[in-house]
């Protein structure tokens, strides 16, 4: 068998694996979803007789008996030489509580109608994989056309090329939680906060306003100035390990001033570097969040 590229997208039910596979079929991925592990190898010898060396398996808790299993056959299919990511769609309980509630679908660990329960037991199962990931993706608050981009941005194009690295931009709020999964978060709540700006508080990063309101700061200029050098040093070395992703957490109080001109920021440096980004504004509203929402 010649080496194939394998993307395993696993996580909880919720989370969009569905939407994220559709995304990987776009891409020219050879797709079969809810496989039994076991059954993997045998798929990849049929898809690579039919001519596809692009191949994504969904694998979540419908196929429970064999998840165990799971991370010694990633093992053995990279020993065969092939290329295998395994990406792991994660979102917070609320999110996906809510998903349920507005699908009336019903959780297929949820048995005795006790959903928060289901989460909690599907999560532990689903560790031996959850551990194994290469990609984790934050699905909370994300819209499935914006899944569909991000999984196009990150796989389309910036897999390919073992020498780029996939970096992620995403401003949020303490005040709505931690941005989980992220490699590396920047706290900005010591900048001065146009909050406290009474023509500046309904407004976002996102205007050129605030955004300036906060550049024009000497705070921001020399935190800048220290933080694009410490990025400029650490991206190189991240390419060098091999990592293919990198997502940048920018925070402040709630996500609306201060973090996402930080991000508006530090992605026009990151391009001016030649470095590929997804900007990102978790803690925006949706409409304007998909209306900022930038690939370079």
């Amino acid at each position: 068998m010649n080496p194939l590229k394998i993307i395993i997208i696993s996580g909880v039910s919720g989370s969009g694996k569905s939407t994220a596979i559709k995304a990987l079929e776009d891409l020219g991925y050879y797709c079969v979803d809810n496989l039994p592990g076991i059954l993997i190898e045998d798929v990849l010898q049929v898809a690579e007789d039919e001519g596809h060396y692009k191949v994504a398996f969904g694998i979540d808790v419908r196929d429970a008996n064999h998840i165990p299993k799971v991370p010694g056959l990633i093992d053995t299919l990279l020993k065969k030489g092939h290329q295998v990511e395994v990406i792991f769609l994660d979102s917070g309980d609320e999110f996906l509580v809510r998903r349920f509630s507005e699908t009336r679908r019903q959780h297929p660990m949820a048995k005795d109608g006790d959903l928060l329960s289901a989460i909690t037991r599907e999560r532990h199962l689903l560790e031996p994989i959850r551990q194994r990931a290469t990609k984790i993706i934050d699905t909370s608050g994300l819209t499935i056309h914006e899944l569909r981009k991000y999984i196009n941005d990150f796989i389309g194009k910036n897999s390919s090329n073992g020498s780029d690295i996939a970096i992620s931009l995403v401003s949020f709020g303490f005040k709505n939680g931690l941005l989980a999964q992220a490699d590396l978060i920047f706290d900005v709540r010591f900048l001065p906060n146009p909050y406290f700006v009474p023509e500046l508080s309904p407004k976002s990063g996102l205007d050129d306003d605030v955004f300036h309101y906060v550049m024009d700061n000497p705070k921001t200029v020399e935190f800048l100035e220290h933080l694009s050098k410490l990025l400029l040093f650490l991206i190189p070395q991240y390419i060098a390990e091999g990592k293919s992703y990198l997502t940048i957490g920018i925070g402040c109080t709630g996500g609306k001033h201060r973090s996402v001109s930080i991000v508006r920021a530090l992605n026009k440096m990151l391009l001016e570097h030649g470095y590929q980004n997804v900007m990102r504004h978790r803690d925006l509203p949706k409409s304007v969040n998909k209306a900022a929402e930038v690939s370079g």
